[in-house]
Formats: C-alpha cells, structure tokens, sequence
C-alpha cells in the first residue's frame, strides 16, 4: 500500500509515498508541524489525486512520491490558483519530465538565500540537513534548464549553478509550486529545512525572529560570547547616527559588559538578557530588539518620535562569564537576579553594573529576560514595589503586549514531556517576590519604574533550536509592544 499526504493553511493535503522506510523521519516532520499549527490536513494516496474534484476541497498540497502515479495535469492546474509543495524528484521527474536529467546531487547542505523569505533574508546562509542518513547531501537543479521556464524565481541556491529552492509562479500572488529537496527537512536545526516551507504553509508576513533564525537553525556554538560581542558593534557601526556602545562594567573575569544604547531621549528603558549565564535567548532576543529599533527609526514615524523621547538601553549578556561558562551564576557562583535591594545585598561587579546603570539612567520601564523548566508555563512578573497608577498600567500594558503576540499566530503547541499548551497562552501575570533579591523588585523599589520580568518555559533536557525561535519571537514581540504602550 501507498501511503500519501497532501497539505496547506487552513485544509492542507499531501500525497507522498511512504513505501521506503527511510523517508519516513521528514514525513513525520511534516506531520508534526501541521499538528503542532493546528493545521488541518489529509492524506492522499497518488491513485486517490485523479482529477480537480479530488483536491479541489483543499487550500494547498504537499507532493512527494518520487514515483508519480498521480494525474499530473490536476496537480498542475491546481497550483494556478494555490500552493503546491513538491519535493524537487516528484517537480522535474513527474510533474514536469523535461528537467528529470537536470537534477544534481551536492555534497553538502548549505545554501544562500537569493531572496527574503520568511526568517531569512537575501543573502543569508542556512542549513539543511538531509533525513535519509545522507546528512551531508541535497538534490539541486541546475538553473540552466530550469531557466527554459520564465515563470520561476529563486529563493535560495548552492551556487549560481545549482538552485536548492525556487517558486514557480501561479496565476496569483503567492501561488504556484514551491520546489526543494524535501528530505532536508529536520527539525534539529530548527528546523532548518522544514523552516525553508514554513512561510509557503503560513504565509508569514512579519517575522520578528529574522537573521537570527537563520543563525540559530545552523546550531552555531550557543556560548560563542565574541560572536555576540561582534554583532553587538556591527550594530553599532552601521547605525552611528542613533546608536552607540557603552561599557557599563566588568564581570568578575573581567570580561566587558557592553550596553547598546539607541535613541535620543531623555527618558529611559532598560532591556536585559542573560543574567543568568545558561538562558541564552534573551541574549539574542537583544540582539534582534536592537536591530528591529534602528530598522524602525528610519522607516516608521511613531518609532522615529519615541526615539527621539526614549533611549532604550540594551544589555545582551549581564553575565559574560556564564554566559562564556554555560553556567547559571556568574564566576564567583553568585546567583545574580538574588542580589539586589530592598531584600538582597549586592556585592558581584555584575550587579552593581546594572545598579549604577539605573542610577544614572532612571528607567521608566525595565525588563529582565529568563528562561524556564519545562514544567513552567509562561508568566509574566511585574516589580513587587509597583502601586497605584504605575502598576495598573503595567498589568494593562502585559496583556496587551501578550495579546499583540499571540494575534501573529506564527506558533503553535508546545510539547515537553508531560507539558501540551498552546504556545502564546500567558499562565499567570503575577506579583514580583518570589524570590529575595530580584533585579524588577529593584528597579521598582528604587525608581518606580514599569518592570517586566519574562519567563519561559524554553530550559528542558531536549531544549532545542525551535523553542530558542519561538522564544525569540515571543521576547521581542511583547517587549517592543511593551515599549509602545507605556504612556509617553
């Protein structure tokens, strides 16, 4: 028997042939992305796709046979009006026989981005790791025969010989096929294969995780602390009209602690990740929010008058030896975030950084980015000294930055062990406290200022690239909506 899928955004369906058990882990990619987005779809053997009332109940298809037996003009005519996903054996072997000798197996599964798509942008490098225990191959097309077609466009390439992902075009706007090597589909590179697919599925149009998908889906060394240091002043460079570099301190290590500042204003909001060394994405979260705010500046008024009212001050890596370590204390062993007043005494070189950063910079409005077990749904933690006005208008400004999250609907369920919950769902938004000593409780203690401390539920033995994405999301969505929201 054949076994075959079809799928797409709302009703999706895919017909793939699933005889070869080695083809099996990427289709079973697929259908766990479709489960994880609440996407419904069907399966669909090659004989069951026999004329346009067959599929014609479905918003889009995933083809992937690698031996046909479906009839190729109803998928042909269907991709004129909607998406069609193939894998590149079923586009040049089946649907269209002209290229079946045009097909090119690389050593290799890297590939540049002749295109923004989705979280990559033109000229990004990602990664795509083949299913079949051939990891280090993909199948190409050689763009000299694919270029007898004038309807098609690449999207990423091998080289300017060999094309990896191209779209050929439909009679609308975004419909057609979208064409790869399937097989490099895996999710443990964030996906970065299935994420090649993603925005065809979802048709993503505001992507905030950007560049940084692409650098996280290539499972790059996560406590490369000089390639952070490195963005930090490429961000800094290349927006020296709006941005600067500060040094704030040094870790016990000596190691600089470099604040990005952006803005012109006299009012302040401070922004931090990676107080504690071991939960990165706030980090890289930072990293994003900072080059999201000098995009902004140039091309969007309201951010170009906030800006000139704020300056947001931006602290990747508060903890730079832990973060070098991979460790949750700093290099004395000191929990950081247990280490300022009213009820705890500060005595790391790190926390007082941070401290004297606040006193010389009052922050109307101060965030501390966390990560969480997996058993620990999202909160959000406002300062335990907030009252009155302050406080109702943070509580406010939390809903409704969280509200402005999960409206993108870019994400779906979260699955950890015993742990099933819709990605986006905010448990609880709580009363800072629960621990003595805590940076938000400080910053509300002592300047009255809007705290949000984030917690996620990204920390967990199988942690892996797609939580860290999803994490990049969700921090930098809800702290640049945060930012909007406080009164000016």
């Amino acid at each position: 028997m054949l076994n075959c899928h079809y799928v797409i955004s709302g009703k999706y369906a895919h017909v793939w042939n699933n005889r070869r058990r080695r083809e099996t882990p990427a289709i079973a990619n697929f259908q766990w992305l479709f489960g994880n987005q609440s996407i419904k779809y069907k399966t669909l053997t090659p004989s069951q796709v026999t004329n346009s009332i067959s599929i014609d109940l479905f918003d889009g298809l995933i083809v992937w046979t690698k031996q046909g037996g479906y009839n190729t003009e109803t998928i042909k005519n269907f991709a004129k009006t909607r998406i069609v996903i193939t894998h590149i054996n079923d586009f040049c072997n089946r649907l269209y026989p002209s290229l079946s000798s045009s097909t090119q197996i690389v050593t290799t599964s890297t590939v540049t981005y002749t295109r923004d798509w989705g979280a990559f942008s033109n000229g990004d490098t990602a990664e795509m790791r083949n299913e079949t225990g051939n990891i280090n191959t993909l199948t190409t097309v050689l763009a000299s025969a694919l270029a007898t077609f004038s309807n098609t466009s690449k999207i990423a390439q091998y080289d300017a010989n060999r094309i990896a992902f191209f779209h050929m075009n439909g009679t609308k706007p975004k419909s057609g096929f979208y064409v790869m090597d399937l097989d490099a589909t895996t999710p443990e590179t964030e996906w970065a294969g299935i994420w090649h697919t993603f925005p065809a599925i979802k048709m993503v149009k505001d992507f905030p995780t950007g560049k940084y998908a692409r650098w996280m889906a290539n499972g790059q060394n996560w406590w490369d602390l000089t390639w952070v240091y490195n963005r930090i002043d490429t961000i800094i460079s290349q927006n020296t009209d709006i941005a600067k570099k500060k040094i704030i301190g040094y870790s016990v290590e000596n190691r600089e602690i470099p604040a990005i500042f952006i803005g012109t204003g006299t009012k302040y909001a401070i922004i931090d990740g990676s107080i504690h060394g071991n939960e990165k994405t706030g980090t890289f979260a930072c990293l994003r929010i900072a080059e999201l705010l000098t995009e902004y500046y140039r091309s969007d008024p309201d951010w170009k008058s906030r800006l000139a009212q704020y300056t947001i001050i931006i602290i990747p890596v508060l903890n730079p030896d832990g973060f070098a370590k991979n460790t949750r204390e700093n290099a004395n062993g000191k929990d950081l975030n247990r280490q300022f007043p009213p009820d705890g005494t500060t005595t790391e070189p790190e926390a007082w950084a941070l401290r004297h950063l606040m006193g010389n910079y009052t922050p109307t409005i101060y965030v501390n980015m966390h990560e969480g077990y997996y058993y620990y749904p999202l909160h959000m933690i406002y300062g335990a000294y907030e009252t009155g006005t302050n406080k109702s208008i943070t509580i406010n400004t939390m809903k409704l930055a969280n509200q402005t999250f999960t409206a993108l609907k870019h994400w779906g369920w979260f699955t950890e062990h015993d742990s099933y919950v819709w990605i986006g769902k905010v448990k609880t938004i709580v009363v800072g406290g629960g621990a003595p000593g805590m940076a938000t409780d400080y910053a509300s203690y002592a300047y009255g200022s809007s705290c949000m401390l984030l917690e996620t539920f990204l920390w967990s033995q199988t942690w892996n690239a797609r939580k860290c994405l999803w994490g990049i999301d969700y921090y930098t969505t809800v702290i640049l909506a945060f930012i909007q929201q406080i009164p000016r």
